[in-house]
């Protein structure tokens, strides 16, 4: 049997520097970042009178953690909130479930940790299919699903799962959720992606996983340029293509049928799935920064403008794409990417150079009228720029985005995933000081 992992939580109340700082040239205090959380600045749940600062939280943790995701929001209007985080640190790989919400007095939010499990290797991604189902790759090319489950949701105590060993119910600990790896009872079950299925003593390692809600399509990428495709019913069938001449960083998908990725050689490609015939997969756009750019890190398409893209660069960039104003059509295996003509991005200062920009979202809330980016890179730097309205990113020059970035945290060590809850306006972060943070925007 496991033995339960140990996580402080703390509620800490959150003080930048004091000292004047300065940042991409322009100085701020902490009575300027404080001024940025004003109470009932958004519209709060009815069962909520929370000052905005009362979301803003941390927690300190016994692993480093490298990804976090917000559950999806099917408990948001009865229940608390949860992330779910993966780490490791150096014996054993962690996925693990936090919970976000109100303290049992009603007077301040806090982060409890919940149930964790044990995985074989170090995850490189996560993505949720649904409400429940969790999506996750692995440095060693696995490829497994996670049952994500309210304890009172999972039934009684002959609640079924597939490795009894690796979920933790509700044992005294205070656990409220439930994890499980469904379908692998054995380590030889798990979906391996090979690059040479002739050579299976070389699995791939990994880099990013996108989810299509609808098809049930399961598509990653792997440190070779590899892409593979799978379905959520049927992973053992797997289909692999060299897409690129480089690691592939991440790849997300743009609708039902495109995916778009980007890669350590600078290319920005989207791929309709529709063309593929097995190993035909055919690139329906080509663009690439010019290499002073350096690699694309980092990826994130507009939630209801797909033909928007924001890329992160490993010296400290960020671009905006167009995908309408130009660059290349594509061919198969991504040969014909050529540079993007200037109409088809904007690139711009965000983070100290030599910087890799580890993440990126865009911040797109229309309840609230929230439109802006939120990036995250190894100089422990967390930053949002807001804008007025979707139609601002085709003017936006560096002038405005160094007038409208805020720093939102900033960490002696690498800040590594970001992740937006559009319910709460809050932004969760992972970072190489073992801490998980919240913010609220």
């Amino acid at each position: 049997k496991q033995s339960p992992l140990h996580i402080m939580s703390v509620d800490v109340n959150f003080l930048f520097n004091t000292t004047t700082a300065t940042h991409n040239g322009r100085d701020y205090d902490a009575q300027q970042q404080q001024a940025q959380y004003p109470d009932n600045v958004h519209d709060q749940p009815e069962s909520s009178e929370l000052a905005r600062s009362e979301y803003l939280q941390h927690c300190e943790l016994d692993y480093t953690p490298s990804i976090v995701r917000w559950m999806k929001a099917n408990y948001l209007h009865t229940q608390d909130d949860a992330v779910l985080v993966s780490g490791s640190n150096h014996c054993c790989n962690y996925l693990q479930v936090f919970r976000f919400g109100v303290s049992h007095d009603g007077g301040s939010m806090q982060v409890s940790p919940d149930v964790v499990l044990k995985m074989n290797a170090e995850i490189a991604d996560i993505e949720f299919a649904d409400d429940q189902t969790a999506v996750t790759v692995s440095r060693n090319g696995e490829i497994q699903l996670v049952k994500v489950q309210r304890i009172e949701e999972s039934g009684n105590d002959d609640f079924a799962i597939d490795n009894a060993s690796d979920c933790k119910q509700d044992n005294g600990n205070g656990d409220k959720w439930s994890l499980s790896v469904i379908g692998a009872a054995a380590a030889q079950d798990a979906s391996i992606c090979y690059a040479d299925e002739r050579y299976k003593q070389y699995p791939a390692a990994l880099t990013s996983v996108t989810v299509n809600n609808i098809s049930g399509k399961v598509v990653t990428a792997d440190e070779n340029g590899y892409v593979y495709i799978t379905d959520i019913d049927a992973q053992k069938y797997i289909t692999s293509q060299r897409c690129c001449s480089s690691a592939i960083n991440c790849i997300q998908f743009v609708n039902s049928y495109t995916i778009a990725s980007v890669s350590m050689s600078g290319q920005l490609l989207l791929w309709d799935l529709r063309e593929g015939r097995g190993t035909d997969l055919n690139v329906s756009h080509a663009t690439a920064l010019p290499r002073k750019h350096g690699a694309l890190m980092s990826l994130c398409v507009h939630p209801f403008r797909n033909h928007i893209f924001a890329t992160g660069t490993e010296y400290g960039t960020v671009a905006i794409w167009d995908i309408r104003s130009g660059g290349g059509s594509g061919s198969k295996h991504g040969h014909a990417a050529g540079a993007a003509t200037a109409e088809s991005y904007k690139v711009f200062r965000a983070h100290n150079k030599y910087t890799l920009v580890n993440d990126i979202k865009f911040l797109s809330n229309t309840s609230n009228k929230i439109h802006g980016l939120v990036t995250c890179g190894n100089d422990g730097i967390t930053q949002m720029i807001t804008q007025q309205s979707e139609e601002d990113w085709k003017h936006l020059t560096q002038a405005v985005w160094n007038a409208n970035t805020v720093p939102i945290q900033e960490e002696k060590y690498a800040v590594n995933k970001v992740d937006f809850n559009e319910q709460l306006n809050v932004v969760a972060t992972v970072c190489d000081s073992q801490k998980l943070s919240f913010f609220p925007i």
